[in-house]
């Protein structure tokens, strides 16, 4: 079989054909565990934590950095039992900081590999002037480690970086890549963050020098307004172009954007010129929010998908409601935004942090996920649940899948569709939750969820 033939089979796997709109039907919970009970440090912040789907099988790998003392684990997820934990990282030779964001997990399936690429930071430049570094492991289906740690951090002459951390990480189907975005903060002397974007082999090796991309800031205090945080998510065409969406890094008086704002790009994810020279007017404003809002921790209120080859969907949080909103593949609005989330039980403002697509055998279903959060460090939590149709609207009612405590809060989450068995009309997915309390506690919240 050859590669383009394998690339149009993932394709196919990944994108479900879009097939005459099923009638409204009642999200059920089947069943609800806990997968990780134990505490882990720093767990309140979604560094510490990251999901993968094997979408051959359904299966989970969680990976996960308990303390400092065992470097980083990962667990796959079979079923409702609590995984065994194994290695993927042994314990780093220098300390790391959870709490500072110096971990930032990533992690991604390869299903033309039947594989897993996982990425973590070390952090910052220490006493003996060692740099931080990211790395990089492959992991079999069943999670034991192919080869040796892959060292991604980026070495350029005219700059000396102190700060490195990985921010996104994805699969390319189109080619059998991978694509990552990172950032780094140079000699505090330079005093200047920057952007690295980064093509990786399938065996996740550079497969060329990295671009610096000027236009990424972090902290929303690099001048001019028009630069951009790093892209928060990005989508692979069948066209090969990638469709990514980004937030700015500060207010944007000319183009009345604000750092809360969204804004959608068309790029050649190849071509790394084009990347490295993106300018304003090549962001396309999906939203011009009126008056602030502040998404839950580690979370901007926004999930791009794509649910056809042809129909690119983004949703999000506005100041009020949870949208939706179509984009051409070229990067361009199709006819206005529209509500995604149908009258919920709730007074609170509802963050959109999940979706996701079934191909089942009466139509294509779908599932969005959004919290209703009202502000830390308060408690409860809900989650809420939308069915959408074959075209990403939403049908009939929302309902509440969950409720934390009061101490307790949703700081990190991830929604699966699962593999549809032949003949299987209902359509099923799984959610994920990481749970935080006031005492520290934590554990990993699982439910399975069908919509028949």
């Amino acid at each position: 079989m050859t590669i383009k033939k394998i690339v149009h089979l993932v394709l196919l796997a990944l994108v479900p054909v879009l097939v005459p709109t099923i009638s409204s039907a009642q999200i059920k919970v089947l069943g609800k565990s806990i997968i990780l009970p134990e505490p882990a440090e720093g767990s309140v912040y979604s560094d510490g934590v990251e999901l993968a789907q094997n979408t051959r099988s359904g299966e989970t790998l969680i990976v996960w950095y308990p303390t400092g003392e065992e470097g980083i684990v990962g667990r796959i997820v079979t079923g409702n039992a609590v995984p065994k934990p194994f290695t993927i990282f042994s314990k780093p030779q220098k300390p790391i900081d959870v709490f500072n964001g110096e971990v930032d997990l990533q992690a991604t399936y390869n299903p033309v590999t039947n594989e897993y690429l996982v990425v973590h930071s070390e952090g910052h430049e220490d006493s003996t002037g060692q740099f931080g570094k990211i790395i990089a492991m492959r992991l079999d289906a069943q999670g034991r480690r192919k080869g040796n740690p892959i060292d991604l951090t980026s070495r350029f002459s005219e700059l000396a970086f102190f700060d490195n951390k990985s921010r996104v990480l994805k699969f390319n189907p189109i080619n059998g890549s991978y694509i990552t975005f990172s950032h780094r903060h140079t000699k505090p002397a330079q005093s200047t963050t920057i952007g690295v974007y980064e093509q990786l082999t399938s065996k996740g090796k550079p497969a060329r020098r990295p671009s610096l991309l000027d236009w990424i800031t972090v902290d929303g205090m690099k001048w001019p307004a028009d630069e951009l945080r790093w892209p928060s998510d990005f989508t692979f065409l069948p066209s090969g172009k990638m469709l990514m969406y980004a937030m700015p890094s500060w207010y944007d008086p000319v183009r009345n954007l604000t750092e809360l704002d969204y804004v959608v790009a068309n790029v050649d994810p190849i071509n790394q010129n084009q990347l490295k020279n993106l300018r304003p007017e090549d962001w396309t404003v999906v939203t011009r929010l009126t008056s602030p809002f502040l998404p839950p921790l580690g979370k901007e209120g926004a999930v791009l998908n794509l649910l056809s080859p042809d129909s690119p969907i983004l949703y999000f949080t506005d100041n009020k409601n949870a949208m939706g909103q179509k984009i051409s593949t070229d990067g361009k609005l199709l006819g206005h935004s529209f509500k995604a989330l149908n009258s919920p039980g709730s007074k609170k403002r509802l963050f959109v942090t999940g979706t996701a697509f079934s191909a089942a055998s009466k139509g294509v279903i779908g599932l969005l996920i959004a919290i209703d959060d009202p502000g830390w460090p308060n408690g409860p939590v809900s989650v809420w649940a939308q069915q959408l149709n074959s075209k990403g609207n939403p049908v009939g009612p929302s309902k509440k899948l969950y409720q934390t405590a009061s101490n307790e809060r949703i700081d990190f989450d991830k929604l699966f569709a699962l593999p549809i068995a032949a003949g299987d009309g209902a359509a099923r997915f799984v959610w994920y939750g990481l749970k935080g309390d006031s005492a520290g506690k934590t554990g990993m919240l699982k439910l399975d969820i069908s919509v028949p």
